[in-house]
This record gives C-alpha cells, sequence and structure tokens, in this order.
C-alpha cells in the first residue's frame, strides 16, 4: 500500500477540527478566538498545581455543612458545563498511585445545587468551577502569621483548579493580563469563562486554622467573630481583596484538564 494512500486513510480517521469558540451575542462583548490562539503575553503561561473534587456521598459522611471545604485530591478533571468530574486514587498512598486505581468523583457544591434567590438559579452553570491562584495562599499564610502559617493547606479554599502564576487579587477590568470577571481562561483542553469572585464561607470555621484567624481577626469583624473573614483586614475578605478567595466560571468549551498543564488568558481579538 503507497504512502499516498495510508495518508488518505489517516485523514479520514483524524476528527473534524472544532470552531473556534464565541461569546453569546446578547453579551455584546469581543469575540475570542481559541484554537490556535496564543495566550496573552502578561502574564506568560500559568501551571496547573493541583485539581480537586468532592462528591456528595462524601460531604455526607463528613457531616455535610460542617465538613471542610477541602476537596479530595485529583490527577485529572473533566470540565463540562454542568460541573466537575474528578479522577482521584482509590488509595492515595505510594502504591495506590504506583497500581494507578482510581476512581470517578462527581463533585458537588450544595450551595449551587440550591440556588440563591435575588442571585443565582438553582444549579446555575455560571458557577460550575472554581479556580484559585497559589498568590492568594501566599497572602493568606502571611497574613495569619508565620506560626499558623503551616497549618493553610493547598486545596483549603475549597477550589477545584489551582494555579501557579495568578496574581492573588482581581485587575480592575479584563484584558490587562489579570484575572477578572469576564476574563476567558484556556486550562487544557478546555475553556472558561470568569463570571464571578467567589465569597467566603461559614465552612472555613471547620479548618484547622480557623481559630488562629478568629483570634486575629475576630474582634474586628463587623458581623462578629464567627464571621472573622468580615474583617477589612483580611485577605479572604471579598468586597476588600477580590479574587483571594477564588474566581468561579462557567465552561465555555468543554475538556480535561491534568496537574502541570498549562493554562492562561485568551487575548481579545
Amino acid at each position: 500500500v503507497g504512502w499516498g494512500y495510508t495518508r488518505q486513510v489517516q485523514a479520514a480517521r483524524m476528527p473534524p477540527k472544532r470552531k473556534a469558540a464565541t461569546r453569546p451575542a446578547k453579551r455584546n462583548v469581543r469575540t475570542k478566538a481559541i484554537d490556535g490562539a496564543s495566550v496573552s503575553s502578561e502574564p506568560a503561561v500559568w501551571t496547573v498545581a493541583r485539581l480537586g473534587a468532592k462528591s456528595k456521598q462524601q460531604r455526607k459522611a463528613e457531616h455535610g455543612d460542617r465538613s471542610r471545604q477541602t476537596k479530595t485530591l485529583c490527577g485529572r478533571l473533566a470540565l463540562r458545563r454542568e460541573g466537575v468530574v474528578g479522577e482521584a486514587s482509590v488509595n492515595p498512598n505510594f502504591l495506590g498511585r504506583l497500581l494507578g486505581m482510581t476512581h470517578r468523583v462527581k463533585d458537588y457544591n450544595s450551595y449551587r445545587s440550591r440556588g440563591h434567590a435575588g442571585r443565582f438559579e438553582a444549579g446555575t452553570n455560571d458557577r460550575a468551577v472554581m479556580v484559585t491562584s497559589m498568590a492568594a495562599y501566599d497572602e493568606l499564610r502571611s497574613a495569619i502569621g508565620a506560626e499558623h502559617a503551616p497549618l493553610i493547606e493547598d486545596g483549603d479554599l475549597g477550589e477545584n483548579i489551582l494555579l501557579r502564576g495568578p496574581s492573588a487579587t482581581a485587575s480592575e477590568r479584563a484584558g490587562d493580563g489579570r484575572l477578572a470577571v469576564g476574563s476567558w481562561l484556556r486550562i487544557g483542553s478546555s475553556v472558561l469563562e470568569v463570571t464571578e469572585a467567589n465569597n467566603p464561607c461559614y465552612r472555613f470555621n471547620t479548618q484547622p486554622w480557623a481559630a488562629a484567624a478568629k483570634e486575629r481577626w475576630g474582634s474586628g469583624s463587623p458581623d462578629g467573630p464567627e464571621k472573622w473573614f468580615r474583617n477589612l483586614k483580611c485577605p479572604l475578605n471579598n468586597e476588600h481583596f477580590p479574587g483571594v478567595r477564588g474566581w468561579l466560571c462557567r465552561v465555555v468549551e468543554e475538556g480535561e484538564v491534568a496537574v502541570g498543564d498549562a493554562a492562561g488568558l485568551l487575548p481579545d481579538d
């Protein structure tokens, strides 16, 4: 069989190229080219440092609303418009990872599932994925003090995707090389749109470092010590430091992401 015939067969088996995703016209903003587009040069390229998901069953086993927000460590996530599905080790020890024994973890968020009157509908796709930066953890550890900083572990803010590279706080507008509401983000083979800077949650009080946070910021909180994260000096105060708690996103283009994958902002056309 000739080389020309082999190339024809290979070409016939190749999946068709996907069209570049565009924003819905009703949003009245510019479209972004996706396939083949280079990420913006500022910042250059970010990387995926950690992935996580937590199932409804696991959340229930950990006492529901009293459970920690830290999600199960995953090696890979499938990002779907309706939410996240993770691939986690059956046994997270060395042998389990070596043998590659994994199980499927469908991420569950009770608040998103119930909805919030006047804010968002139950099950909204605009809150399908949560993204946080390593810089946010650096800010929180620095603010809480050296004695308690080691208690804060990556994943404690409840994110699905932890990125190394983005700044901790929001930019004032989309398009300046930093995360902001309206930014489009390529992660792995998927594309996300940032829809909201996430708010802190009372479930932070279940974290091992909560007592230290309450001691440092509780007395200055306008809503009382239990909501220490409302203190104006606390990095998790979303009104003064939007983005430190992370970003909620909708999935524009479904795909997969693995630890170590590149990520970056998509430029405006």
